[in-house]
């Protein structure tokens, strides 16, 4: 894909030779210190030595080499390793860069950041080599996130978007949007510096542009919002009666006692929040508080009130009833999955009437008190929990706030080109907000964006990436 070539600038020094520890903190097999800039080699030739102490003469690009590591001071060997020399510009960064694989021992690490901080390195601050891959054109802006979204990554399907954003699938998209708004503001300008001289556009044709461009940003959001799900969970929500199972549940999906379970109504007052990944479903789990309408109690009707909000939040429903107890909340306006609890119990809850008021949602019957029937009633919710993401196998995207922010904009930019063409106000006034809104698609990818904004995007990843 084309890189956005407009300049960059950013607070961080982009001249000077950068080193960080590039994996996990600890103890390990191996551990990568890495090196960029345009000092790399130079640094690199005087901390690391063939394995009988002499100077490597030649350092060919991208070979894996085995020698010393030393302390060019006292020649004393801090370890043996293998270390590769990366020419620009085919790196990460797009820079001189040098990798140094080391034993896993954290005081290696240190110890060789430290010879390469003395000879002239600076510590890299935080996400600063994927920042300098972006300055230099090897990622846009949207792709350079996606690496802390596949780093960050729990299930297959966020690693599986997170490698789709990396890829440029949705860059690509963005920038044919782009495209096609700069090529109507490049006609809209020519009708306003030559006007006498060329046929102006006719409505028609103007209207046609609108809706195709109206229809790809509709389906860019409309994208985002399958991706949310898929990045950062289903948000699940655990609702039912007092003493009905909901904490139960919790439990069973957490495999572990998370929350209180006594035999007492009402015992969960304020929500509980938990995430957790099954069978490739990632989970934002939340356990209200019981609903029932009489009670008098402060808290729980507090407890009650958050409840609602996190009902009106959820993509995901779960009903929990009590099958003895048919006074199940009305509140319950749509859930996508019924369970029918203490089936131990005299059951005077009919099903088909349930089906009936619910006619979307899947209605299991369970007992979360034995491991047996807590595991069934589990292995069903997830298996409806998939089917109801399953659309997430098509086009979809991990939009973050940021990027939805700009869609958003740029979609009220063309609702004001509608109404400039209902009063017919002319090129300037199109070109106004066509210029506003390519500059809003113009921001996902990166270009004319602010070094406040780069700063926080790129201080939220870790050192060494």
């Amino acid at each position: 894909m084309r890189r956005p070539t407009e300049k960059k600038t950013t607070t961080r020094s982009h001249f000077d030779t950068i080193v960080a520890i590039a994996t996990p903190p600890g103890h390990g097999g191996v551990a990568i210190v890495r090196l960029s800039g345009p000092d790399a080699l130079k640094l690199a030739r005087a901390v690391f030595r063939t394995p009988s102490g002499g100077e490597f003469q030649e350092w060919p690009s991208h070979l894996l080499r085995y020698g010393r590591l030393i302390d060019p001071d006292t020649t004393e060997t801090i370890d043996k390793c293998m270390t590769v020399y990366l020419a620009e510009p085919s790196t990460y960064t797009g820079e001189e860069t040098v990798e140094f694989h080391l034993h896993g021992s954290p005081l290696v690490c240190e110890l060789a950041v430290r010879l390469l901080t003395e000879s002239g390195a600076r510590l890299a601050q935080p996400g600063e080599f994927t920042q300098r891959a972006f300055m230099n054109g090897k990622l846009d802006l949207t792709q350079a996130e996606s690496v802390l979204d596949l780093i960050e990554s729990r299930t297959r399907s966020q690693a599986r978007l997170a490698a789709q954003h990396l890829d440029g699938r949705f860059s690509n998209r963005v920038s044919q949007v782009r495209a096609s708004v700069l090529a109507w503001l490049s006609l809209m300008e020519a009708e306003i510096d030559f006007g006498d001289e060329i046929d102006n556009l006719p409505e028609t044709e103007h209207r046609r542009l609108l809706s195709e461009i109206e229809a790809e940003i509709e389906a860019l959001l409309s994208d985002a919002q399958q991706g949310r799900v898929a990045i950062k969970g289903l948000k699940t929500v655990l609702m039912g009666a007092p003493n009905a199972g909901k904490s139960s549940l919790l439990n069973a999906m957490l495999q572990e006692d998370r929350a209180l379970v006594t035999p007492v109504a009402g015992t969960t007052r304020d929500r509980i929040d938990v995430d957790c990944s099954l069978g490739g479903v990632l989970f934002n789990l939340t356990d209200t508080a019981g609903l029932r309408a009489d009670t008098d109690d402060v808290v729980e009707k507090l407890g009650m009130e958050k409840t609602q909000q996190a009902v009106a939040l959820a993509d995901f429903l779960v009903l929990v009833v009590d099958s003895g107890d048919p006074h199940f909340p009305e509140q319950a306006e749509r859930p996508d999955f019924i369970l029918l609890n203490k089936q131990d119990l005299p059951t005077r809850v009919d099903r088909d009437v349930l089906q009936r008021k619910y006619p979307r949602a899947r209605i299991v019957s369970g007992e979360l008190l034995t491991e047996e029937g807590a595991e069934a009633v589990v292995s069903a919710l997830v298996s409806e929990a998939r089917s109801r993401t399953a659309t997430l196998s098509g086009e979809c995207f991990s939009v973050n706030q940021r990027h939805r922010e700009s869609l958003v904009r740029c979609k009220e930019c063309l609702q004001a080109i509608s109404q400039t063409l209902d009063q017919e106000l002319g090129a300037e006034f199109l070109a106004l907000d066509l210029r506003r809104a390519a500059e809003h698609l113009g921001e996902i990818l990166g270009l004319d964006i602010t070094e406040e904004v780069l700063d926080r995007i790129f201080g939220q990843f870790c050192l060494g990436k």
